[in-house]
Parts: structure tokens; C-alpha cells; sequence
């Protein structure tokens, strides 16, 4: 988010044809990012609570 042009591997921020359209890349790299954050986040959860089920039984 700080640095768009550093992950610009196909030139597409470098070549976009208007700012409008720029930003509009830009804003959809951040949303997908964020949704692929997010979902990383939920499955480390699932991931985590299995764990601790397997501690809980383990110990019982």
C-alpha cells in the first residue's frame, strides 16, 4: 500500500492510460490483498482451535 510501483511486475500502474484508472488497480490489488489476508487469518484460527482440540483430548 505504501509502495504500489514497487510490485508493479507487468508495468500495468507505469501504463495506465489515466489516473483514474490507476487508482482503481491499485484500489483492487488492496481489496484482494486484504480479502487474502483475511482468509489466511480465518483458516489459522480453524487451524489453531483443531490444535487445541487435540491438546483438550490428548490430556484428558
Amino acid at each position: 500500500m505504501k509502495d504500489p510501483d514497487a510490485y508493479d511486475n507487468r508495468g500495468l500502474l507505469k501504463n495506465a492510460p489515466t489516473l483514474e484508472i490507476r487508482e482503481r488497480i491499485i484500489n483492487t490489488r488492496i481489496k484482494e490483498l486484504q480479502r487474502e489476508i483475511a482468509n489466511f487469518q480465518r483458516e489459522l484460527s480453524k487451524k489453531q482451535a483443531q490444535i487445541n482440540e487435540l491438546r483438550r483430548q490428548v490430556n484428558e
